[in-house]
């Protein structure tokens, strides 16, 4: 089923041997095309599908009653929303670019998987994916400032892109959705953006597209480690590998 889909090659890659691949294998589901900033999903409706991200990327928020927003994650290739007892969605749900997903019945899914191991277990590797991934941004909001944030993040972005082999890394979403998960303003970012790439760290060939120049150093700031990540960045020999 999986092979039916016109997805990006690069982003097929996070699907086939992952969980959302084996519940394609194993239950029928509805795709959907998405436009950017088009909605799928509301924070406290009633939660009927579990989501698969076939291609694309999608970001989750929540917003306070003033109207803040804040991103809880990004949702690339091969993620699923909606996973666990839950009545309804705990966050609201948009596309941020030209992505495509498949929805599941959730009762469908929990019956198979009282029956069915493989299913069974790709769901519990999505559940551990999604809180290694929260324990992670948890630690980045709790702890790190502002450029050790915008490092991790670049970070993250760049591991997310790693199954490609592509060493440019797209930043497919906005300054604006990029502060509003970090927890910072826009213009933070884009000073940090700067700042990384006059001090050698990575090389911004757009916009949205980036090259991580020296890695070490970049890890050594979003460890929080500046002693190190300053070393890093004065060091005459350019890092090719973390």
């Amino acid at each position: 089923m999986a092979a039916s889909f016109n997805a990006d090659p690069k982003q097929v890659a996070h699907v086939e041997g992952g969980p959302l691949a084996a519940l394609l294998r194993a239950l029928p589901g509805t795709t959907q095309a998405l436009a950017p900033d088009q909605h799928l999903t509301l924070e406290g409706s009633q939660r009927r599908t579990v989501i698969g991200v076939i291609s694309g990327t999608l970001r989750s928020f929540r917003m306070t009653p003033d109207g803040r927003r804040h991103i809880t994650r990004f949702v690339d290739a091969g993620g699923l929303i909606g996973l666990g007892k839950l009545s309804a969605f705990r966050t609201s749900t948009e596309a941020v670019t030209v992505s495509k997903i498949v929805s599941f019945k959730a009762s469908a899914l929990e019956t198979l998987m009282a029956r069915d191991a493989c299913v069974r277990d790709a769901v519990i590797q999505s559940l551990t994916n999604e809180l290694v991934a929260r324990d992670r941004i948890q630690f980045r909001l709790g702890r790190l400032w502002s450029d050790e944030r915008v490092a991790d993040f670049l970070l993250e972005r760049a591991g997310a892109a790693h199954a490609s082999h592509d060493h440019n890394v797209a930043l497919q979403m906005s300054r604006a959705d990029i502060a509003d998960h970090l927890g910072v303003t826009i213009e933070t970012i884009s000073r940090a953006l700067s700042r990384f790439q006059r001090d050698g760290l990575l090389h911004m060939s757009d916009a949205h597209h980036f090259t991580i120049v020296r890695p070490r150093a970049l890890a050594a700031l979003a460890e929080g480690d500046g002693v190190h990540a300053a070393q890093h960045a004065r060091s005459g020999a350019l890092e090719t590998t973390p």
